[in-house]
């Protein structure tokens, strides 16, 4: 094992989940018909760079028929990304032993505002973000540039991700994978390599 590969949404910086939560109760309409709007097709290309977050919040808005702001939306989902406590300090230590790759869906937006409050990309080797290439996890042409991009094999890699579809696509190319729970579960994965 060469290169370790982390998503960074619900792994290093809490992403996406949760913001239906808040969207629900400031609109006071079922949470599941929250996602049912939010999660569609749109939120795929918003996360392969072909709308902006603007063009996806006003086509939820549309969608939905919501009496809600565009900014209230930005904002709200901004207020969502933390840092989860521990995983910067577990790539600090892997830093030493192994080179460290990024590979995550997301919005250039979101990237940009995260990137400037949390000051990461330093921890990596290699960045790759969908919105970039225009493809997202879990279509394995995603995996083979990140592959390209590092100038590494599958089987020198151990992926880590939150999401089961993308740790199974991962694990189909060849890759060493995990799925990502708690900084605690990653440590003791960790552990055995």
């Amino acid at each position: 094992m060469k290169k370790i590969i982390f998503d960074l949404s619900e792994v290093l910086l809490t992403g996406f989940i949760g913001v239906d939560e808040k969207i629900s109760t400031i609109l006071d309409i079922r949470r599941r018909d929250v996602l049912s709007v939010i999660y569609n097709n749109d939120f795929n290309i918003l996360m392969e760079g072909k709308i902006s977050e603007i063009e996806f919040w006003n086509r939820v808005i549309a969608l939905g028929g919501w009496n809600i702001s565009v900014d209230l939306l930005s904002n709200i989902t901004r207020n969502n990304f933390k840092e989860i406590a521990g995983v910067r300090d577990l790539i600090i230590k892997l830093k030493k032993k192994y080179q460290i790759g990024l590979l995550s869906n997301h919005s250039r937006e979101w990237v940009i505002y995260c990137e400037k409050k949390f000051n990461y990309h330093y921890l990596f080797d290699v960045i790759l973000y969908s919105y970039e290439v225009g493809l997202r996890k879990p279509q394995a042409e995603i995996f083979k540039l990140l592959l390209n991009k590092f100038s590494a094999k599958a089987d020198e890699c151990l992926f880590i991700d939150d999401n089961k579809d993308n740790v199974s696509s991962a694990q189909k190319l060849g890759f060493k994978s995990f799925l990502f729970k708690t900084p605690e579960k990653l440590a003791k994965d960790l552990s055995i390599l």
